[in-house]
């Protein structure tokens, strides 16, 4: 019964930690484009053995960008890459990895489809003069493309 309750008190100190991190964030950027809210619940569920799912209506394009920076927040945190490796890791995985494929099986090509006015909207900011975002790799996407 001890255990319990020195595990509940863990818990318990990990959810009002996560809280005023999560109030922090908004607090600090309370932009609606502020990737750290992102990255925090990501790590929340992460901490809280919990699941995160992320989706979009197609299942390509703002999940891949979702996705791929999950997978470089997972390896910075248990790697230990920098921003730049992060960045590179990134990049690579939405230029060359696996989401690339799921835009060839839903549309039957290899382009995320994001308009200029869109691209506007997507978040990035800027770490170590490295820029992490929900946009995109140069070359990697076009306009037009029907899901």
């Amino acid at each position: 019964m001890f255990i319990l309750l020195i595990f509940c008190n863990k818990v318990m100190n990990t959810l009002i930690f996560l809280k005023d991190l999560l109030s922090y964030q908004v607090t600090c950027e309370p932009s609606r484009k502020n990737l750290s809210i992102f990255e925090w619940s990501m790590a929340s569920c992460e901490l809280l053995s919990g699941q995160a799912v992320i989706c979009c209506k197609s299942g390509k394009d703002r999940t891949g960008m979702a996705v791929t920076l999950e997978q470089g927040r997972v390896l910075r945190e248990t790697c230990g890459l920098n921003a730049a490796q992060v960045l590179e890791v990134v990049n690579s995985l939405r230029r060359d990895g696996a989401r690339r494929e799921n835009c060839v099986k839903n549309v039957g090509k290899a382009m995320y489809s994001f308009s200029p006015f869109q691209m506007h909207f997507l978040p990035k900011i800027i770490i170590s003069c490295f820029v992490q975002s929900f946009r995109p790799p140069n070359g990697t996407y076009a306009q037009g493309i029907a899901s």
